[in-house]
């Protein structure tokens, strides 16, 4: 059964997120793309014919380690005023990443942040 709103992507943020790729990498077999000299971010991107998410990324930043999930939805202004309207808090407004798509983040009732995510070329 298809999911309406699949999560399609998500990030691990840690304090190296080439050393966290290359681990991850090396256990899973999987291929990382991107982060090119002095790139902080890294890709790992899921066969297309896979059920579930499209893929993830890594990448280094000064915070506490996080992973966030996105969640595909067809509006993300018009849910993520519906998360804010049953109890959840905006931490990122909607925002374009050229290629991407349109973004937010969010935090529900119990704190957990998660991401939403209108692909521009949504398969």
């Amino acid at each position: 059964m298809k999911q309406k709103h699949p999560m399609v992507w998500w990030e691990a943020c840690t304090t190296d997120g080439k050393k966290t790729a290359d681990y991850l990498a090396k256990i899973f077999g999987w291929e990382i793309q991107g982060g090119g000299q002095g790139s902080r971010y890294f890709f790992h991107t899921v066969d297309p014919s896979s059920n579930g998410f499209a893929g993830g990324g890594f990448m280094s930043w000064e915070g506490a380690p996080m992973v966030t999930v996105y969640i595909q939805v067809d509006d993300v202004r018009a849910k993520l005023d519906e998360a804010v309207e049953a109890g959840g808090k905006v931490v990122k407004e909607p925002f374009h990443v050229p290629g991407v798509g349109t973004v937010c983040l969010f935090a529900e009732p119990g704190g957990a942040v998660l991401g939403m995510i209108k692909p521009e070329h949504p398969e």
